[in-house]
């Protein structure tokens, strides 16, 4: 099994409680100010590479969370089970963390805000749309309808974005050396081991 979870060590410090706000916005300000171009606070970008294991046609899912343009929490994991389609896998975990976020900000004195979901399977954008399950969608599993849920209460709002464009890819494929830079530059990463 394949999973890897990270959470950037410049907002919460490993084995240390949070005591204030402050302690925990120490970065974000000048962030904040560096970025005005940047509308949304927090985004999300959601994929599946689906069946692509050919020995147990596992998919594999990945997000990568955005606080003003900079990764703060991402995860690349194979699915327990085999999934019928993608739509059952692209946005729910992401969609879960993304409130878990928002309820951080909150508590830290952010005012609410609704962040962006980004995803490139357009099937999954529609349904997370619509409010109630039809004939094509009744096989999706009660859990993947938190989505569609957050989406209904102005929780978190879902955009699709082009395939080329999705930045959670490096964490579902092997990319190619030219798609891997251009996800590196949009995530703010560096090659400290001379790869690229």
């Amino acid at each position: 099994m394949i999973k890897i979870i990270g959470t950037a060590t410049t907002i919460i410090r490993k084995n240390r409680c949070l005591d204030t706000k402050q302690e925990a916005l120490d970065t974000l300000p000048g962030t904040v100010y560096k970025r005005q171009l940047i509308k949304e606070a927090l985004t999300g970008w959601a994929d599946a590479d689906y069946t692509n294991d050919k020995e147990d046609r596992k998919s594999i899912t990945g997000y990568v969370i955005l606080t003003f343009s900079n990764p703060i929490c991402w995860l690349s994991k194979k699915q327990s089970m085999v999934a019928q389609s993608t739509t059952e896998v692209a946005m729910n975990i992401c969609s879960k963390q993304l409130r878990w976020l928002i309820f951080v900000f909150n508590k830290l004195g952010y005012a609410s805000f609704q962040p962006v979901l980004f995803n490139d399977n357009s099937s999954a954008v529609i349904i997370s749309k619509q409010a109630s399950l039809n004939a094509y969608t009744k096989y999706i599993e009660v859990r993947y309808q938190y989505v569609c849920d957050c989406v209904m209460k102005n929780l978190i709002k879902v955009v699709q974005v082009s395939t080329n464009d999705m930045i959670a890819d490096i964490l579902t494929k092997p990319l190619g050396v030219v798609k891997l830079q251009e996800v590196y530059q949009q995530l703010h990463l560096e090659d400290s081991g001379g790869v690229l």
